[in-house]
């Protein structure tokens, strides 16, 4: 019988490697059913005072996503602010940002939403 998978264990330890830290310093690990790939498994946590989010990349993803691009993109975007702040992203697409709890997806339908993006 197959041992079930500890996503938040995963989590975790996901954190704690990417930013080098030990494990018992990621706190409040919580997690967070959003995001666009609805595959991946997402968490919020705590390290210190900073309030961050672990992405784990869900079965499939490889095949959607190029990592390398994925990378590029970020660092293209992250001297104009216009994306996550991305403060590790591996090869495996494991990724630490940090986590804005009041951000939410521009609605394309809503005009509103479309003038701040284009602003």
């Amino acid at each position: 019988m197959n041992k079930p998978v500890d996503l938040a264990a995963q989590a975790r330890q996901a954190a704690a490697e990417l930013l080098a830290v030990p494990p018992d310093t990621i706190q409040d690990l919580t997690p967070l059913d959003a995001g666009p790939t609805p595959t991946n498994n997402s968490f919020t946590f705590k390290l210190g005072t900073q309030q961050l989010l672990v992405r784990l990349p869900g079965p499939g993803t490889e095949g959607l996503i190029d990592r390398a691009a994925e990378r590029a993109a970020y660092q293209a975007l992250a001297p104009h602010g216009l994306a996550d702040e991305v403060l590790a992203l591996d090869q495996a697409g494991r990724r630490i940002t940090v986590f804005y709890p009041d951000a939410r997806v521009a609605d394309g339908a809503a005009d509103a939403d479309l003038a701040l993006c284009m602003a």
